[in-house]
């Protein structure tokens, strides 16, 4: 089943749940609602959506272009999903695409 959900939406995982026949024994019942809960984390796992905004990495990197701060937020998801996204690591990733210019002294 799992299988056969991998490419759903969230709407549709919930119509073939609301719509699944149960099944007629207790222990089957409990193996069916076991496999709903593996299906529906699975895919809330590959679907996690990043919580972090343009506006949230603009305040760390204010010299980015709102172009520059979806990429850096991809670039954060697409690298770590399975840690999970801080500042810092927005940060790093910032500095990894777009590196701040040198500093290049007092009243120049």
């Amino acid at each position: 089943m799992i299988k056969y959900t991998e490419t759903m939406t969230a709407e549709q995982i919930i119509y073939f749940i609301a719509n699944d026949r149960p099944e007629l024994s207790h222990e089957k019942v409990r193996c069916q609602r076991n496999d709903y809960i593996l299906m529906c984390r699975k895919w809330l796992k590959e679907h996690e959506p990043i919580v972090w905004s343009v506006a949230d990495v603009l305040e760390i990197r204010p010299d980015l272009t709102d172009e520059q701060a979806l990429e850096v937020l991809e670039r954060a998801k697409r690298f770590e999903a399975t840690l999970g996204i801080k500042s810092d690591v927005l940060d790093y990733h910032a500095s990894w695409l777009f590196p701040e210019p040198e500093f290049s002294g007092w009243g120049s």
